[in-house]
């Protein structure tokens, strides 16, 4: 799944949704410092979404950054 979420992110960088994807994935892959970066792309992209923020910072909490 990586690699089709870089892909996709190559096709359309300006979009925050395959980040957003792309750290679910990490997440399940226990890589917490790559979901972190994947969401705060996603954020900085579209900061209109509540539930990225909210991921992000249990994911700051979890990782105690």
């Amino acid at each position: 799944a990586l690699k089709e979420y870089a892909r996709a992110i190559s096709i359309a960088p300006e979009l925050a949704k395959p980040y957003r994807n792309r750290a679910g994935v990490w997440l399940d892959k226990d890589e917490i410092d790559q979901a972190i970066a994947d969401l705060g792309k996603a954020i900085e992209l579209d900061g209109s979404n509540g539930e990225d923020l909210i991921r992000r910072g249990d994911l700051y909490y979890a990782a105690e950054k």
